[in-house]
């Protein structure tokens, strides 16, 4: 049973929405700033966004990365966040402390052992756009794109006449005729 379920579509989605709330948590949680606990959820933020941006999958600005080494990143920065609060001793100060890093460090070891290790084609990205329409609406894409096709073509067979010319406009005041004296 293969357990990388998760498309690397959804894991891109997930880094980039978990990036601006790593940020936001010590401030929100009113975490000592200089503690590893502080530091630690936006130095994984930082880093996991240069990652995102930098990895082999359909969101990325510059696919530089492969998906294997930016799991393993995932993986490690993980265990990190997981583990600094106990690291540097500020776990002792309450949950709000310790809690939030255990969850999204174990989030994110699951999400790099459950992640796929390669990005879908836009060949299997457009299969799968299809069979999700509802079975009218997927009968009736291939329908539409093949009518559309005979039209372009059709269109294309027809040949302009080279002599035809347009109807001459009317004249917008009826001459009179000219009396000559």
């Amino acid at each position: 049973m293969d357990v990388r379920v998760v498309p690397t579509r959804t894991h891109a989605l997930l880094d980039y929405t978990k990036a601006p709330a790593l940020t936001a948590v010590p401030k929100l949680l009113r975490l000592d700033p200089w503690t590893a606990a502080a530091v630690a959820p936006r130095v994984a933020a930082a880093g996991g966004t240069v990652m995102a941006a930098l990895s082999d999958h359909e969101l990325a600005v510059r696919r530089v990365i492969p998906m294997r080494v930016h799991l393993l990143a995932d993986g490690v920065a993980g265990l990190a966040l997981a583990l600094a609060p106990w690291l540097d001793g500020s776990a002792r100060r309450g949950a709000r402390y310790w809690l939030p890093h255990a969850l999204v460090g174990a989030g994110d070891v699951a999400l790099a052992l459950t992640t796929k290790l390669r990005p879908k084609s836009r060949t299997e990205r457009l299969k799968d756009a299809v069979a999700a329409l509802p079975a009218p609406i997927a009968l009736a894409v291939p329908a539409v794109a093949l009518l559309a096709l005979g039209g372009v073509a059709l269109h294309r067979s027809r040949r302009p006449e080279a002599d035809a010319q347009p109807p001459p406009l009317p004249d917008p005041e009826p001459s009179l005729p000219q009396v000559v004296a």
